[in-house]
């Protein structure tokens, strides 16, 4: 094989995975009150987009957002408000800084967040492409990722510059609808890797990480900036 040709096949094996975490408010969801030893901690049930990456709270009234601390067990949930317990079952418990519902009336913003990955391609089992054991919807669109220097432009006062960029996911079934309806994807971080068909996790290179600013759909696709988190600083 040439050169040239073990170029292209290298090139062709690499995978793209974006990792979005996007947020969901579930104040609003069914909440049931735990039985004793805390009536204080409630669990939801099977939670609409899986395991969560992290729950915030922002207290109504004075706009105080609280990040909760994931805890391993039910009990050390009950045991510390602020925490949250997500169980194998499909249940999420969360102890709230008032130990009160998350559902009580005017009381509080309560946010889910979670991993949503893409990526550019698709592998025959068992060479998926997966993050975290999830599947990863094959909706990144190649021909629009940047550079890993992206675009760089002016950032503030004082020589400092950041790079920008936007990727494109395919929305032709209309898969993102509801997503962008109903989840909060501005000011989301994301990481984007590069990998090999049936790498594991730790085997993905990230390429950058940054955080997502506007979003525009279509029903053809959804296009969102991104925001590189690195900062360039001129002499």
């Amino acid at each position: 094989m040439t050169l040239a040709a073990e170029q292209a096949k290298q090139a062709k094996d690499l995978i793209h995975r974006l990792r979005v975490e996007v947020g969901h408010r579930i104040e609003t969801h069914d909440w049931t009150a735990c039985d004793a030893p805390n009536a204080s901690v409630f669990w939801m049930d099977h939670l609409t987009e899986g395991e969560p990456s992290r729950v915030q709270e922002c207290l109504r009234a004075t706009h105080v957002a609280v990040t909760y601390a994931e805890v391993a067990s039910i009990v050390a949930c009950q045991a510390t408000a602020k925490t949250w317990f997500y169980d194998t079952d499909g249940k999420l418990y969360v102890h709230t800084t008032g130990g009160d519902s998350p559902a009580a009336a005017g009381v509080y913003y309560l946010r889910s967040r979670f991993w949503e990955p893409f990526a550019d391609k698709q592998c025959p089992s068992p060479n998926e492409v997966l993050f975290g054991g999830k599947w990863c919807e094959p909706r990144l669109a190649e021909n629009s990722i940047p550079d890993v220097t992206l675009e760089v432009t002016p950032f503030s006062e004082g020589g400092i510059q950041q790079s920008f960029g936007s990727i494109t996911l395919f929305n032709g079934d209309g898969y993102f609808d509801a997503r962008l309806n109903d989840y909060i994807w501005s000011a989301a971080q994301a990481v984007l890797e590069v990998g090999s068909p049936g790498d594991a996790d730790a085997a993905y290179v990230t390429l950058w990480k940054g955080w997502t600013g506007n979003v525009e759909w279509s029903d053809a696709g959804v296009v969102v900036s991104f925001e590189d988190e690195r900062r360039i600083v001129e002499d």
